[in-house]
Formats: structure tokens, C-alpha cells, sequence
């Protein structure tokens, strides 16, 4: 790429004839000779998109093809196409597509309906041993609920799939949850036996916090169908109560704090819509709902699930003046109600009205100078205002967290500002971060981007990231190969000049959106 540039890219077409790389996969399949080994290969990439290797063992269970026969037969066709590995633990050979992307383009432009991929499942199902991990691992893969809606599209197709899973399976924990979550989300799905389904895979492994986190969910669509306001809100009481359990349980995923959002704001809808609910009830309401997005998004910042939840309520709250008033209300009554003055803030500020936002921030600041949380609301919308000075985000920034707390975004967001301002205690606040107990994904997400496009030279370079000795900084910014083009990682070498962007991670300053440096040329 470094000499060639876009010759490079001409030499590609004219070598292809500009055929899209799924019609070149699809010709590849179609030249693979004898037919025995072309079916062969589809299995592999049948098993493969799922990102599962496919035993030798497995193979010659499907086609009744001895491994000393595939060897001699068919090995040689296939050779560039499926790759091979010995596993010294299984005592058996591994198959593999060359990648997982071009086993899913096998599956979807080979196998092109709903019957052909039904009749693929069933007879790789119908031979495999679970008691084989990586067999195990395609099982489950296969016959998850949500999958099986986008694979087969057909209730009565996708019905024979489980009767087969449970031949083999038996009463799996996992296999009855999967068929309780399809029979939740298909359409016209049967709620009644997706309950029944949810408390046998429960009766199987109690503890099992994604079978309680699904019967929340489970108990919110019964709700959300409820034919009198009795029986939702026993049915909203039962998904709380087991949200709430899991909330103090699990620690590594947003499930339980966005299913609770999504509780209280089904509560808030139904009260505003009825016209029953009081200004108290609204009140309390506003503010369980409020303090759980508040807390979710503390402990997960940039969670995708919360967010949603965040919006939803905001455009709900922004349409209804009923909502509004009670805000404004509540908060006249008590200022010193963090949560309901951070909301109250977030509508005005939604409208326009950032002054409102921010005298309504002040009051209750005032009113309540140590809470964490309104000091972490009025931080975030001074950042958003360029008459701040920085030094007034910081002193509010640091105000939001305490040493040892959960509250991961104001100290995230705290490490930056330092960042900014250059100041060296941001690498101790970003090394105490990253100790949260997050998960690996939440820990390393790229969040907060700076506007400025920095330059520098590679200091050092490892197999999966390097370093960038940032120009008139000199300081050293870490940048994974995960949020590099492979194009340009592979010709990253120790001394390239390059220039990049930053945003934030739990571990401190990142770069992503790399490119070599075109003024190196220039010069």
C-alpha cells in the first residue's frame, strides 16, 4: 500500500473484473470438485460462521466419510479453502473456513432458503455429540432463539429444530431458555409456554442470572398486555423484584438497571396516559426511574442498552406537559432532590433552555452541596458550554466520584479534563480505573473523542498494539490494532510518522483512526 497506493487498488479490479468479493466466494463453491467435497466445505461453513471449529469426527458422522477416505479424496480440492488443525486434546483433526465472514457468505448465497438451511441444521444437530465441547459450543449457537428467527423465518421449521435439539439435549437449562426467548420474540409468540418454558430451565440451574434477567423480561410483556392496572402492576412488582436481585448480584453487565428503566418508564406511560396516577405517584415514579439510568450509566458509561433507555425517556418526558409540570413541581417542593433536578435540568436543556438547566443545577447544588451525583449533571453541562473554563468542569468533575466508588463515568470523565489540561494526575486516576470490576469490552471501549487530529511517530510496536509519541506533548498514547485498518497496521513500522484521533478507555488516552502521516511525503 505504501509503494503502490492506488495501483494497488486498480491491480485488484482488473484481477477480479470488479466482480463483488461475495460473487467470487460464491464462483469458488461452485468449481470445488467432487461433489462430495463441495457438500464437505458447506458444512464446515455451516458450523464455521458461528465462529466454531467443526471437528473431523463430526464430519465423517455427516457424510459417513472415513477420515483415511477424506484424506485422499477429499483433502486435495479443499486444501486452499478449509483450513486444518490437530488437537492433541480431542485426539481429533479441526476444520475451519479461512474465515468466519466467508463462511457466513457460503451459508447465505449457497443455501438460499428457509428448507435448504433447515434440512443443513438438522443433520449437523442430528449427529452431534455434546458431550464434545466444541460440539457443544455449535449446539448452543445453533438453536438460540433470536437466530433461528432470522435463519428459518418458519414457526413450524424452527418447532422441529427444538424437537430434534431435545432428543439430543434432553432438559437442558440452556436449550429451554433459548425456546422460551424464541417464543418471546416471535411474532404472536405463545407468553403463556414461554413462562412455563423460563421456570423448568429455572427449576434446572436456579442461580442462573440470564434465566432470571428473561423472566423480568418475560414478566414486563406480560404486563405490557395486562388487561387491568391490578394485574400489570403485579406483573411490573415481579420483574422489579427480580431486577433488583440481580442489580446487587451481577456487576459486569447493564442488563437488570435497563430492564428496570424500562419498568418504570412502562409505569410512567401508564399513569401519564390513564390520567389516574397523583403528582406523587409521578413524583416517585420519575425519580426511581431517574436514579437507575443515573446509577446504570455511572457504572457503564457508553452502555448502548441504557442509552436507548436515556432517549426514550427524554423524547417521552419532551412530548408530555403533564411530565413536565410535575417536575417542575417536585422540584419546587424538595431542590434538594438530586435525581429529580438532574431530569428537570436534561428537559430544559433539551428545549433550549440552557440557563433554566443550569439555575435549576445551581439551586440544588446549593441546596445539597455534597451530593455526587448533581455535581457530575452540572459538570456535563458545563462541558457543553465553551464559556466554561476548564478549571470549573474539574472542580465539579471531582467532585462527582469518591476514591473506591462505582461512579466509573465522572472519574472517566474526570481523567480526561486532566488529560486536556495536561495535567500527570490523569494517568494515576485512569490506573485506579482500570481496576473496575467491568467487563474486558466496557473496559476497553473508545469513548469521549477529542475534535483534533494529533500527530506523532511510532515509538514502539507489539503483535496486537503500539505506542505514538505524540508531537509537542512527547507523551506516549496507546492505540490497540483492534481500532486500526489492517491496511495500515501492516505497514506501521518503529520511526513511521502517522496522525490519529483520541478518545477515552477505562486505561486512559487511546488512538483510533490511524493513518500514515501524508506530510511525510510531502516533505
Amino acid at each position: 500500500m505504501e509503494h503502490a497506493g492506488r495501483q494497488l487498488l486498480v491491480a485488484l479490479h482488473e484481477a477480479t473484473r470488479g466482480i463483488p468479493f461475495e460473487d467470487i466466494i460464491v464462483d469458488e463453491f461452485n468449481t470445488i470438485i467432487p461433489q462430495e467435497a463441495q457438500q464437505l466445505y458447506l458444512t464446515v461453513c455451516v458450523l464455521n460462521r458461528l465462529n466454531v471449529p467443526v471437528r473431523a469426527g463430526l464430519i465423517a458422522r455427516i457424510h459417513g466419510i472415513h477420515f483415511e477416505h477424506f484424506r485422499e479424496r477429499l483433502f486435495q480440492p479443499l486444501e486452499h479453502v478449509v483450513n486444518t488443525r490437530y488437537d492433541p486434546i480431542l485426539r481429533d483433526y479441526l476444520y475451519y473456513a479461512r474465515h468466519p465472514q466467508i463462511a457466513e457468505i457460503v451459508f447465505d448465497r449457497i443455501l438460499t432458503n428457509s428448507e435448504q438451511r433447515f434440512n443443513a441444521y438438522l443433520n449437523c444437530l442430528t449427529h452431534m455429540n455434546i458431550d464434545y465441547d466444541v460440539d457443544r459450543k455449535a449446539f448452543r449457537q445453533m438453536i438460540r432463539g433470536r437466530s433461528l428467527l432470522e435463519v428459518l423465518c418458519s414457526h413450524e421449521l424452527i418447532k422441529q429444530i427444538y424437537s430434534v435439539a431435545k432428543d439430543c439435549a434432553g432438559n437442558d437449562a440452556y436449550l429451554l431458555h433459548q425456546m422460551a426467548l424464541y417464543e418471546m420474540h416471535r411474532p404472536n409468540g405463545n407468553l403463556r409456554q414461554c413462562g412455563e418454558l423460563l421456570k423448568e430451565a429455572q427449576g434446572c440451574t436456579p442461580h442462573d442470572r440470564s434465566i432470571k434477567h428473561s423472566m423480568a423480561e418475560y414478566y414486563l410483556k406480560c404486563a405490557e398486555g395486562a388487561r387491568s392496572d391490578l394485574e400489570a402492576e403485579r406483573c411490573f412488582d415481579q420483574a422489579a423484584g427480580l431486577c433488583s436481585d440481580l442489580k446487587r448480584r451481577a456487576t459486569e453487565d447493564s442488563y437488570a438497571h435497563h430492564t428496570l428503566a424500562k419498568i418504570e418508564l412502562l409505569r410512567l406511560k401508564r399513569a401519564l396516559e390513564s390520567d389516574e396516577g397523583s403528582e406523587s405517584d409521578l413524583e416517585n415514579m420519575l425519580k426511581r426511574i431517574e436514579q437507575n439510568l443515573a446509577d446504570g450509566l455511572q457504572k457503564f458509561p457508553g452502555d448502548s442498552h441504557l442509552l436507548g433507555a436515556e432517549a426514550s425517556l427524554a423524547t417521552f418526558l419532551a412530548d408530555s406537559d403533564r411530565a413536565l409540570r410535575a417536575l417542575e413541581k417536585a422540584f419546587s417542593a424538595n431542590p434538594r432532590n438530586a435525581y429529580i433536578a438532574s431530569r428537570l435540568a436534561r428537559c430544559y436543556d433539551r428545549t433550549g433552555s440552557r440557563d433554566k438547566a443550569e439555575d435549576t443545577l445551581k439551586k440544588a447544588i446549593e441546596a445539597k452541596r455534597d451530593d455526587k451525583s448533581l455535581h457530575f449533571a452540572y459538570a456535563r453541562l458545563l462541558m457543553e458550554s465553551p464559556r466554561q473554563s476548564s478549571d470549573n468542569v474539574l472542580y465539579h468533575l471531582k467532585r462527582a466520584f469518591a476514591p473506591g466508588d462505582t461512579n466509573y463515568h465522572a472519574q472517566l470523565l474526570y481523567g480526561r479534563q486532566l488529560f486536556i489540561a495536561g495535567e500527570d494526575e490523569s494517568r494515576k486516576i485512569f490506573h485506579e480505573l482500570a481496576k473496575a470490576r467491568v467487563s474486558s469490552e466496557l473496559r476497553d471501549e473508545l469513548l469521549y473523542e477529542l475534535g483534533d487530529v494529533y500527530h506523532g511517530q511510532i515509538v514502539r510496536l507489539e503483535a496486537t498494539y503500539c505506542f505514538i509519541e505524540r508531537d509537542g506533548r512527547n507523551d506516549w498514547i496507546f492505540a490497540h490494532r483492534y481500532n486500526i485498518d489492517e491496511n495500515i497496521w501492516n505497514v506501521l513500522i518503529r520511526g513511521k510518522r502517522v496522525k490519529f484521533h483520541i478518545a477515552f478507555s477505562f486505561r486512559g488516552p487511546g488512538a483510533y483512526d490511524v493513518a500514515v502521516d501524508s506530510s511525510e511525503f510531502e516533505e
